[in-house]
């Protein structure tokens, strides 16, 4: 087992929703809010409704490295590349470069769970060895 933090090869983590930045999307999320329905499992763990969760904002405030969210219509062709066709999704900048380090069947795994989908993530963080 790794001595260093799950973090050490981090630079940078992006969370990707499975979402569009648009009014599109917007009313999606509007939608799936009120018929309490989801195509975003990262979204079912941040959020309670339309408020983020207590625990997903001190999750991300424990997380020691930049964390940007992004909607999956707001990637760079590299973070595109990267992340795939399906999302949501997590990728980590290395010194190597840009790393899938959960994918959509992970994160659904968490169940809407904050403090398991923060496992997940150490988990896969600390298996880029």
């Amino acid at each position: 087992m790794s001595t260093h933090s799950p973090y050490h090869q981090v630079e940078k983590l992006y969370f990707v929703w499975n979402a569009d930045w648009s009014l599109a999307g917007a009313m999606q999320a509007i939608q799936e809010w009120l018929t309490q329905t989801s195509t975003c499992a990262l979204c079912e763990i941040a959020y309670a409704g339309i408020r983020p969760k207590a625990e997903w904002q001190q999750c991300q405030a424990a997380i020691p490295v930049p964390v940007e969210i992004l909607c999956r219509n707001q990637l760079s062709p590299a973070l595109q590349a990267a992340s795939g066709d399906a999302f949501p999704v997590v990728i980590a900048q290395t010194a190597q470069g840009l790393i899938l380090v959960l994918e959509r069947e992970a994160i659904a795994a968490c169940e809407g769970d904050v403090e398991r989908f923060r496992v997940a993530l150490e988990a896969a963080l600390n298996s880029m060895e």
